[in-house]
């Protein structure tokens, strides 16, 4: 059973984020396994999407250079839980 979650295990640096830079992910160090992102406009496209294994990776970097000024919606799963948050490019 995966149980909502919210992302907690990861801070999201910068928010609101200047545009065309690069957003990082910083990880808990209890965090295992596969991490699934996903970043949607407020329209429900899918403007950036990945999946990695979190062994040994204490951050991971997205590169949203190239995207538009607005409100994103973050998507993050791992096999346990899943959460949800807003990321404003300005």
């Amino acid at each position: 059973m995966i149980k909502q979650a919210n992302l907690n295990v990861v801070h999201i640096f910068p928010n609101p984020l200047p545009r065309n830079t690069t957003l990082t992910l910083f990880f808990q160090p209890n965090l295992s396994g596969w991490i699934w992102i996903e970043l949607r406009n407020l329209a429900g496209e899918t403007v950036f999407e990945d999946s990695f294994s979190h062994n040994l990776l204490e951050q991971y970097v997205m590169d949203l250079k190239g995207l538009s000024r607005g409100i994103y919606v973050l998507y993050m799963r791992t096999s346990k839980e899943f959460g949800i948050q807003r990321l404003a490019i300005l």
